[in-house]
C-alpha cells in the first residue's frame, strides 16, 4: 500500500506455519503486525517480517527485565489478537497446561488494558477499551459421522461441537468456551480442519 499510515494493530500468539504467514502478510496490507514465538532463536526472523518480535511464554512466571516488560507492554496495547498456538499434544498433560496458558493470556491481556478515566462536567466515566481476539481452533471439536466403514469425518453442525470424539478436541471446546465467556473482549472462533503449504503437503495424512 502507499500509504504510511497504518490501518491498525495486530498481535499474533504464535509464530507458527499458520502465524509466521499471517504475520508476513498482514505486514503487507500495512497492519502494524507484533508477533510472539517461545524460541529466543527465532526473533531475528520473525523481526523480517513483524514491526516487532517478542518471546512470550504462557507459564505464569513473569518477565523482570525491564526491555521485555516493555516489549510485552506494545504487544498486548494491540487493536486484534490472533490466537495460534495449538495444544502440544506430545507433551504429558497438555491439557491442563493449555488450557492454563491461555487463561494466562486472558489475564495478561485484562491487566495490559486497565480502566481509563474520563472528566465530563464534573462526572467521571470509567471505560475499558473491548480488544478483539480471533482463536484458531479445530474441527476436532465435532463428533465424527461414520461414512464408510473405514472412513469417518467430522460432522459440522450447531450443536455438535459439544460432543468431540476426543480428549483433545473436548479441552480444545473448553478452551473456545473460557475465551467467549471473557466479558472485556469481542471473540471470533476460527475453526480450521487442516493446514496445506510448504512442506505440509495432503498426501502424507492418507497414508495408512
Amino acid at each position: 500500500m502507499n500509504s504510511s499510515k497504518k490501518l491498525g494493530t495486530v498481535s499474533i500468539v504464535g509464530a507458527g506455519f499458520l502465524g509466521a504467514v499471517l504475520a508476513k502478510n498482514l505486514s503487507k496490507q500495512n497492519y502494524a503486525v507484533h508477533v510472539s514465538s517461545t524460541r529466543w532463536q527465532r526473533l531475528a526472523e520473525l523481526r523480517k517480517i513483524a514491526k516487532t518480535a517478542i518471546v512470550l511464554r504462557l507459564t505464569g512466571a513473569k518477565p523482570v527485565i525491564k526491555e521485555i516488560l516493555e516489549s510485552e507492554k506494545v504487544f498486548f496495547s494491540s487493536d486484534c489478537f490472533i490466537i495460534c498456538v495449538p495444544p502440544r499434544k506430545r507433551e504429558l498433560g497438555f491439557e491442563t497446561r493449555y488450557l492454563a496458558e491461555m487463561q494466562e493470556f486472558l489475564q495478561r491481556l485484562k491487566a495490559s488494558n486497565p480502566t481509563s478515566q474520563s472528566q465530563s462536567k464534573n462526572i467521571a466515566f470509567y471505560t475499558k477499551r473491548k480488544q478483539r481476539v480471533i482463536f484458531i481452533s479445530s474441527t476436532a471439536v465435532y463428533a465424527s459421522r461414520k461414512i464408510s466403514d473405514s472412513i469417518a469425518k467430522p460432522c459440522l453442525c450447531a450443536g455438535n461441537e459439544e460432543r468431540a470424539d476426543s480428549q483433545s478436541g473436548a479441552y480444545l471446546r473448553q478452551v473456545e468456551r473460557l475465551f467467549l465467556e471473557s466479558p472485556c473482549i469481542v471473540v471470533s472462533i476460527v475453526r480450521l480442519g487442516g493446514l496445506i503449504g510448504k512442506q505440509r503437503y495432503p498426501g502424507r495424512f492418507l497414508r495408512s
